[in-house]
Formats: structure tokens, C-alpha cells, sequence
């Protein structure tokens, strides 16, 4: 971040809709204890979580103090006006069994993973606390309405970014209270979008007033203000978290790959004279017991795959098998390559640099791709004939 070259971000200003409102007091609980990190987890840690706006022990308590000060004055005037059958002793709670949004969330998030999964959590916290306050000030004076109960930063997952939970307050009705609780009205989707516009514009000054100008913020995705439900943002670190493992695991095979080509070159197949001598007839009765293994496998992997599709499944059939198949695909490539350069009968000393590993695992990619090309056909071919059968069953045509 510190260096001369600049850096291309995303950045996400995104508000909680659908099944990620907060329309409850007990969705503001469950988004307090997210937020502050009170659960015991793996996958987060308290430590790297920095509470900017608001308690550090209970978000609710915060939002309760804006209501009565912000509704407070409107609902007694109301109450005064009504036979009692109708008054509202707590208007939170009130909101709440009305299923309307009690509060509204934000999402404000700076870069991906692929940039800051490298770059240590203190000096994120050192160089992004600033940025994220000052997101917090533009966005009070954007929107003056939002009354801010809570604002947190999160360091501990994939991509820094803050809780923003605040009270979006409207004026002005005729019926009911004065003021009341509305994110409709606070947060039109014409507004969204100037927000997304004016909020962008002011984190890249942000990063350029913070000595961060190297970081430069990509252009507004078309058609995007709201937020990712969270249930659907919590699988998308799930994925993001597995992907980082499988490219972890791709790279450890790789090793493993030159290793394996080290020891079936200097080790095993190395005569007094140094001269590779296994036999082609038994490199290719070796070749044909791995493609027979191989078969074996696509078959389990194809019954697998056949009971039900889900991201899951055939996440855990990739990962399970791709460092077998991996082995299998790569001896009969690396035996042509030896074979097409004439490598075999000479020195080991000799050949050991001019291998092209590169080529061998090019081509051992583009194998697991045939392979998966073969599932996916496989796949769409069962699904068709199961709902032939099934509208046969059900109509007895």
C-alpha cells in the first residue's frame, strides 16, 4: 500500500434488504452478537474487530436510547390524542411485532481478497481505521436521517469492511406518529443510487487525504444497491475462505508433481551409468493400472453426483478427488513428453532441467477439465431421462 504502484479496488456500499432486515428485536440481537464477535468461533476473532460507534456489549441497548429520544416526544403527543385501547407503550416494540424494519443495516466494504490476503491485520487497522470513520461522517452528512446506533469495523474475515446499524427516521406523517421508523422513505432507490455515486467519490478522498492514494477505487456495477442477504454473504466467505484452501492445496500438488518428477528421474530409475532405464513396457503397464483406477473413480464420482446436485456436493467431489486424479492424469503425460524429446536412455544429470514441467501440467489441466466436462455431461443426461421418467410415472402416459 506503501509503494508506487497503484492499486485498482472494489468498493461495496450496500444496504440490508429482504431476509437480511433487521425487522425485529430479535434480528437486532442476533446482529449484535455477529457484529461483536459474543460467540465462540473459529472463523472469527474478537481481537480484530474495532467498534467505532456505539457500546461494545449490546447494539439493542444503543438503538433503544435513539428511539426514545428520537420518537420519544412524537409517540406521548400520539398517546395524548387516542383512547387508550390505542395508545403505544414501546414504540421499538411496537415496530417490531409490526414486521416493519426496526433499524437498517450498511455494509461498507474496501478491496477483496485476492489484495489483503496478504497484508498484515494491525497494518490494515493502522492505515483503513481512519478511512472507515471518515465513510462514517460522510455518510451522516448524506444522510442526516440515519441516526447511527452502532458501527463496526471487521478485520477478521476475508476483506475489511463495517456494520453500519442505524434508525432511519422520517417526518411528516399525517397519521400515526408524527416521526416515525421508515427505511422506504429514507432509502428510495433514486437515493441509493446517488449514494452509491456521492459515498464512492468520497472514500477514494478519503484514501488520497490518508496518504493512500496508491489505492484506486474501480467504477460503480451497474444496478447494484442492495445488500447480499446475510446468510448469502456468509457462504460467499465460506467459498472464498475454501478457495484460498484449494489454491493452497493446488500449490502443495504442484510440489508434490516436482518432486515426483525429481525422485522418478534421480531416484528409482537411475543406473551406475546415470542413465534413465525403466522400460516402456512397464512405464506402460503402470500407465494402464492408473487408467483403469481412473475409471473407477469417474464411476463413483458419477453415482455420487447422480442422487443430488448441490454446491456442496460437487464442491467435496472436486476437492476430494482432484489430487488423485491429479497423479493419474500426470504419469502418461510425463511419459510422452520424455518420449517426444528423447530424453529416455540419457543421463539424468542432463535431463532434469529440460523437463518442461509447465507443458506436463498444461496438459494435465486440460485432463481434469475433460474429466469435469464428462461429470457435467453425465449429469445433464441423467437429469433428463429422471424427468422423462417422472412425467411418465405421475401421468401414466
Amino acid at each position: 500500500m506503501d509503494g508506487q504502484k497503484s492499486h485498482s479496488l472494489s468498493y461495496s456500499f450496500r444496504l440490508s434488504s429482504k431476509t437480511n432486515d433487521l425487522s425485529t428485536i430479535s434480528n437486532i440481537v442476533s446482529a449484535s452478537k455477529h457484529n461483536l464477535r459474543q460467540f465462540n468461533s473459529d472463523e472469527y476473532n474478537k481481537s480484530d474487530i474495532v467498534v467505532l460507534r456505539g457500546s461494545d456489549k449490546s447494539v439493542l441497548s444503543n438503538v433503544r436510547e435513539i428511539y426514545e429520544r428520537e420518537f420519544g416526544p412524537s409517540l406521548k403527543e400520539y398517546n395524548s390524542k387516542v383512547r387508550k385501547s390505542r395508545t403505544i407503550d414501546d414504540y421499538l416494540k411496537h415496530v417490531s411485532e409490526s414486521k416493519s424494519d426496526c433499524v437498517c443495516e450498511l455494509i461498507i466494504m474496501l478491496g477483496g481478497n485476492s489484495f489483503w490476503e496478504e497484508i498484515p491485520k494491525e497494518y490494515q487497522k493502522e492505515r483503513l481505521t481512519d478511512f472507515f470513520k471518515d465513510q462514517i461522517k460522510d455518510l451522516e452528512k448524506q444522510v442526516p436521517e440515519l441516526k447511527i446506533a452502532s458501527a463496526i469495523i471487521h478485520y477478521d474475515e476475508v476483506s475489511p469492511h463495517m456494520h453500519i446499524i442505524g434508525v432511519p427516521v422520517a417526518d411528516g406523517y399525517k397519521n400515526g406518529l408524527k416521526k416515525q421508523c421508515s427505511k422506504t422513505k429514507i432509502f428510495t432507490k433514486k437515493r441509493l443510487e446517488e449514494l452509491q455515486t456521492t459515498m464512492r467519490e468520497a472514500a477514494q478522498e478519503s484514501l488520497i487525504r490518508h496518504n493512500m492514494e496508491d489505492l484506486i477505487i474501480k467504477g460503480k456495477e451497474k444496478g447494484r444497491n442492495y445488500d447480499i442477504p446475510k446468510t448469502s454473504l456468509s457462504e460467499y466467505h465460506k467459498i472464498i475462505k475454501e478457495t484460498k484452501q484449494g489454491k493452497k492445496e493446488l500449490d502443495r500438488i504442484n510440489q508434490e508433481i516436482s518432486l515426483l518428477t525429481d525422485k522418478t528421474i534421480t531416484n528409482p530409475i537411475v543406473t551406475k551409468d546415470g542413465l534413465i532405464t525403466i522400460p516402456l513396457p512397464e512405464l506402460r503397464r503402470r500407465n494402464e493400472k492408473l487408467h483403469k483406477e481412473n475409471k473407477k473413480l469417474e464411476e463413483r464420482n458419477l453415482r455420487l453426483v447422480e442422487n443430488e446436485l448441490t454446491e456442496e456436493t460437487l464442491r467435496n467431489l472436486i476437492y476430494d478427488e482432484v489430487t488423485e486424479q491429479l497423479f493419474i492424469e500426470y504419469t502418461p503425460i510425463l511419459l510422452k513428453h520424455l518420449e517426444d524429446k528423447g530424453y529416455l536412455n540419457q543421463k539424468a544429470s542432463e535431463v532434469i532441467n529440460k523437463i518442461d514441467i509447465s507443458y506436463c501440467i498444461n496438459k494435465m489441466l486440460q485432463s481434469l477439465k475433460d474429466f469435469l466436462r464428462r461429470i457435467k455431461e453425465k449429469i445433464t443426461k441423467d437429469r433428463i431421462i429422471n424427468k422423462e421418467d417422472d412425467y411418465d410415472e405421475d401421468y401414466d402416459l
